[in-house]
């Protein structure tokens, strides 16, 4: 089936793009950075859920005679420094009181002491009671972009081989730091230009100042090579234009649910293999799509990979989610397994085959015709919560297009399993072939199995609100998207009396 999607419903714009590619894993990505940055000319717009000043964006052999300091920080700072014309604009998220532990203090007061007034720090507040601003990008100039799901923040660095006890993967106070996976896209051309203008609108909605950038004179423009930016790591795509997609919630009149709108319309059109990195798979509007797929009469048999870490980010994330992603994953388990597709849930091993690798990526393939990398995690408060940034390709019957997509999805399981890419390209008996390994002990691949258990609708309503409490059965499948809708409303409306009513006690 073919998928089709419209703008207003599952994407806000269409952008040409002279290069795209895929970026993996945090070491590649602050190098691309690194390099991106030095080039800008008239200004650097950074937006993302977190920021530490401390990060180390480049070490070991990447930081030999780099330029400037390899601090992030000190890092912008120089470059301000060196360029005199060059503006930089920070946006962060203004976190929620849960993760004050988390997050490194003081932050504004470092920007404004320790940084020239031509870099600005804001913190950025949600409009909504408990979302959270969680899209994450970069402009350079308006000519080069990231977007996905990493932020330049502390314990993310780390390096495709996820090796154990790498001496280089530490965070800012020198201690060790578990392997992390994450997935970014890089696009130059128009779609840069049209994120300058999303950071723009966010910035004036924050601070209220309407920012007036100027663009390099076309003699003046730096030129971007993704190859060289990356050292040749980045998995190009040979794409004419890209999907720009997002979440926004600032009320209930002004709201796009465009990603899980188009998840939806991707994954019920699924006829091969769908491939999935996700932190978190608790979105009971997504399952709902995949429970539809699954049950369908008639069509072709589906292979499905979700790769996701084994246990939550921290304890406070289990008690919040744990229950309700088990109801998800099993429910799905046990309906692909009574319908005849083959779905796997895995995790990833390091190394010496001791822990696991930590998924903090967030990409959806499907059929190797639709390709997405962003900041959305399979959550409901992803898909209709808090604001979400993604970017989508389409191979839309271009044979070269959909190579390119299915040798970014085999890149990225080949990393999980510790194979060659050329491994896991063919489609056909690619399960078996996993299985295989897994039972041979001859891939980091571990098997992850869920039992379906009853949710706790209070911390699913509270954790992860923004759609229904529990999965639809099979003869409600038909009316999820009215009833999701539905439920969307009426927990909005209960968010906002629970806090009128925490704002009149205190």
């Amino acid at each position: 089936m073919k998928i089709e999607l419209q703008e207003a419903r599952h994407f806000f714009r269409s952008a040409a793009v002279e290069q795209s590619a895929a970026i993996v894993d945090a070491r590649a990505y602050y190098k691309a950075f690194y390099r991106a940055a030095l080039k800008a000319r008239h200004h650097l717009l950074l937006a993302g859920w977190q920021f530490d000043t401390e990060v180390m964006l480049l070490r070991g052999d990447d930081a030999r005679d780099a330029p400037l300091p390899v601090t992030f920080l000190p890092f912008l700072e120089a470059l301000c420094q060196r360029r005199p014309e060059l503006v930089i604009y920070v946006l962060a998220w203004d976190y929620s009181f849960v993760y004050a532990l988390e997050r490194e203090w003081l932050q504004e007061l470092k920007f404004a002491t320790q940084t020239c007034d031509r870099l600005h720090f804001e913190f950025d507040r949600h409009p909504r009671y408990t979302a959270s601003h969680h899209q994450k990008f970069v402009v350079v100039d308006g000519l080069l972009a990231f977007a996905g799901g990493m932020d330049i923040c502390d314990e993310r660095w780390d390096d495709r081989g996820h090796t154990p006890d790498d001496p280089l993967r530490q965070n800012a106070a020198g201690e060790p730091c578990r392997p992390n996976h994450e997935v970014q896209a890089v696009v130059v051309g128009q779609a840069a230009a049209v994120l300058g203008e999303l950071f723009c609108a966010r910035w004036q909605a924050a601070v209220g100042e309407r920012l007036t950038l100027t663009a390099p004179e076309p003699g003046a423009r730096p030129t971007f090579d993704l190859a060289e930016l990356t050292d040749a790591a980045a998995l190009p795509l040979s794409a004419s234009k890209v999907l720009l997609s997002r979440t926004t919630s600032v009320d209930e009149a002004a709201s796009a649910h465009e990603i899980r709108a188009a998840y939806e319309v991707a994954l019920q059109a699924a006829e091969r293999i769908i491939y999935i990195e996700t932190q978190y798979f608790t979105s009971r509007s997504i399952a709902a799509a995949l429970l539809t797929r699954l049950r369908a009469q008639g069509r072709s048999k589906l292979q499905i990979v979700v790769a996701l870490p084994r246990g939550a980010d921290s304890g406070k994330e289990q008690f919040a989610l744990g229950e309700v992603e088990n109801l998800v994953l099993g429910a799905l388990e046990q309906t692909a397994h009574e319908t005849g597709h083959a779905l796997r849930f895995l995790c990833s091993t390091p190394g010496d085959g001791h822990g696991t690798t930590f998924i903090h990526s967030k990409v959806l393939v499907v059929d190797d015709e639709f390709l997405s990398i962003g900041s959305a995690n399979m959550t409901e408060r992803s898909m209709g919560l808090d604001s979400e940034l993604a970017l989508f390709w389409q191979a839309e019957g271009d044979p070269a297009i959909s190579a390119d997509i299915a040798r970014i999805r085999a890149s990225l399981l080949a990393e999980h399993a510790g194979r060659e890419p050329s491994e896991l390209l063919p489609v056909e008996g690619l399960i078996e072939r996993v299985d295989g390994w897994i039972l041979a002990s001859s891939s980091r691949l571990r098997r992850c199995h869920f039992e379906a258990q009853p949710p706790n609708e209070l911390k699913t309503l509270i954790f992860d609100p923004g759609g229904p409490m529990t999965l639809p059965n099979e003869e409600e499948l038909s009316t999820a998207d009215e009833d999701r809708e539905r439920l969307s409303r009426g927990s909005i409306r209960l968010r906002r009396a629970l806090a009128r009513r925490s704002e009149s006690d205190a």
